[in-house]
């Protein structure tokens, strides 16, 4: 005869049981999907702020291809590749730092975010996702919708 399971519980408000999980976040971080994070994004920033999605169809947009990589693993994620080094180049990756331009890094002191990097996420061929990945979630801070276009002004990245 086998014998019974018995589950964890902790206490928890009105004599209901809670379910202890026991598993550890961080192991296969790379087989895990991407979750979201959406509350350090950058509401008011004039250039990469989520503001600037001012049409139903850019954030209908933005949430299918968000659904669409909530559906991977983050090895999946990385290993997307594509764009001007097809086949060569990673769709998806971090940035260090040193490699954002000065209003940038400043705006992240105004939003007290303090990395060594972000990572950046493709949504389509010029716009950009950048955010801080913390295992498996994704928090988003910046929209950019001026990657590789013409107005040097407006990059979030040196060039």
């Amino acid at each position: 005869m086998q014998k019974r399971k018995e589950v964890k519980s902790k206490e928890s408000i009105n004599n209901t049981r809670t379910v202890r999980q026991n598993y550890d976040v961080d192991s296969n971080i790379s087989n895990q999907k991407l979750l979201l994070d959406f509350s350090i994004i950058d509401k008011g920033h004039n250039l990469w702020g989520f503001k600037n999605l001012k049409t139903v169809d850019s954030f209908s947009d933005l949430l299918n291809k968000l659904s669409n990589y909530c559906s991977m693993t983050w090895n999946e994620i990385l290993r997307a590749s594509g764009g001007k080094k097809e086949g060569n180049g990673n769709n998806n990756h971090f940035c260090k730092m040193d490699g954002f331009c000065k209003d940038a890094k400043e705006r992240l002191e105004e939003l007290k975010q303090e990395c060594d990097e972000l990572f950046s996420l493709r949504l389509q061929s010029n716009i950009r996702l950048y955010g801080i990945r913390d295992r498996s979630i994704f928090k988003p801070i910046w929209y950019d919708a001026y990657h590789g276009k013409e107005d040097k002004e407006a990059y979030i990245t040196k060039h």
